[in-house]
């Protein structure tokens, strides 16, 4: 096939003089058509028109340097950073980062889906009755044990106050 290989691959020559020549398309081609190719959903190869040699991951690299240039900067530093030292760790990172969110997020669903009819009832219930500012069960347990404490200090209080003296005659009480 003259212009790519049997998988449909779109093949482009760089020449001696850094032109690149589109073998489909029979013309010559610039960085940023190549990158537009790229985002059409074209695969693409780029070889040296004289060796063979295949530039492929180097006009990528290319690409991605003059779209950053023309862009300023979309990609930020700390990740331009990471790709210079190490581009394969960094993929590695990325990817293990990727499946770890979509399992988590899995999960969550899962814990959903799974939970009883029950709960989930009772869940919309007390949202509902929050929204409509109606005290949920929760809330009057809690309003029943503050009343409880509040009346076993008073009756503390009390007792303290009946196992006190009584104060002289004459003498001011405060009050």
């Amino acid at each position: 096939m003259a212009d790519g290989d049997a998988t449909g691959v779109r093949l482009i020559k760089k020449y001696s003089n850094r032109k690149l020549y589109d073998t489909r398309s029979r013309r010559y081609v610039t960085l940023e058509r190549i990158g537009e190719l790229l985002r059409e959903g074209d695969e693409i190869k780029v070889v040296d028109r004289t060796s063979g040699e295949d530039l492929t991951k180097v006009t990528l690299s290319q690409i991605l340097l003059d779209t950053e240039r023309k862009h300023g900067g979309a990609l930020p530093e700390g990740v331009l950073q990471q790709l210079v030292k190490g581009p394969q760790d960094f993929v590695r990172g990325a990817v293990r980062t990727s499946i770890s969110a979509g399992q988590d997020l899995l999960q969550k669903a899962e814990q959903r889906v799974v939970r009883p009819p029950e709960q989930a009832f009772e869940e919309a219930m007390e949202r509902t009755l929050r929204r409509l500012n109606i005290p949920t069960q929760r809330d009057l347990d809690r309003f029943d044990r503050r009343l409880r404490d509040l009346t076993a200090r008073v009756e503390e209080l009390a007792d303290r106050l009946e196992r006190r003296p009584p104060p002289p005659p004459g003498s001011r009480s405060r009050g």
